[in-house]
């Protein structure tokens, strides 16, 4: 999505899968490479973020939100979408970014 100033895009994913014999969406936003990455800083982030958590996943590391399908609405999900997207390019836009 673009964000509201248009100067700025963040790609979020969105997939469903099963865990627990539980359908479960999963929503991810990287923010930067692992290699950049200060790990007690992020970890400490991890307790004040609103949603979501710090995740790495290969190189990169994102916002991941995950919910049951069962319990989302289409506006929840889009609301969560673009939570976990402006997060994501927050997170980005303070190590000088804008790549994801």
């Amino acid at each position: 999505f673009d964000t509201e100033a248009g100067t700025r895009k963040q790609r979020v994913l969105l997939r469903n899968y099963v865990a627990l014999d539980c359908r479960m969406l999963e929503i991810r936003s990287a923010f930067g490479l692992a290699a950049d990455q200060n790990f007690q800083q992020l970890l400490q982030q991890n307790l004040s973020l609103p949603i979501g958590g710090i995740a790495i996943h290969g190189e990169v590391v994102l916002i991941v939100q995950k919910v049951p399908l069962a319990q989302a609405t289409e506006d929840g999900i889009l609301e969560m979408l673009m939570q976990v997207g402006f997060l994501a390019d927050c997170l980005e836009s303070e190590g000088g970014g804008d790549r994801y």
